[in-house]
């Protein structure tokens, strides 16, 4: 379902735009090209674009990235409040040490940071390396909590960074 929509959007190099319909794209030097287009657009310009999506809609992607320093069994973070809707796509964490090893949840919380459910189909097991979580609930309602939870450490765990990635309306 085409929804009429008319706005400017300010992307950076290389972010990633959802669109259908008729998008006008502003270049540096003040020529216009309109590409009509439905599905996924990156744009690969230099510097700032300035993109009108028109009759259609679009997305822009979002990154959320915590880091803790010495982590226990059991510590809980609220990390982020959604300012609006969210989609999540990816989640990703990296554990720093000697023999690492560190379990990660992510969960949704309510506005008041309760009643909170998990958003992966499993805790991701943090070891040393890149390693990515299977997302069972990608939607992240409007004013609701966002939160990381740690568990069952082993070997030494100095740090453990963790990512989520995502796209969100305009």
């Amino acid at each position: 379902m085409n929804i009429l929509i008319g706005f400017l959007l300010s992307l950076f190099v290389g972010s990633a735009l959802a669109a259908e319909g008729d998008v006008p794209i502003e270049q540096s030097n003040g020529s216009i090209t309109t590409q009509a287009i439905s599905g996924d657009v990156t744009l690969t310009a230099t510097g700032v674009a300035t993109v009108q999506a028109v009759n259609g809609s679009a997305t822009r992607p979002w990154q959320y990235e915590r880091t803790i320093t010495n982590p226990a069994d059991t510590d809980d973070w609220l990390w982020f409040k959604a300012d609006t809707a969210l989609t999540m796509t990816a989640v990703d964490c990296v554990a720093q040490g000697t023999t690492p090893s560190i379990t990660v949840d992510i969960q949704e919380c309510d506005a008041d940071g309760g009643n909170c459910a998990t958003s992966l189909s499993s805790a991701i097991t943090c070891d040393g390396g890149n390693d990515t979580g299977t997302i069972v609930d990608s939607v992240i309602d409007s004013g609701d909590w966002m939160k990381i939870l740690l568990g069952a450490p082993s070997g030494t765990v100095d740090a453990i960074s963790v990512q989520i990635y995502g796209t969100k309306a305009l």
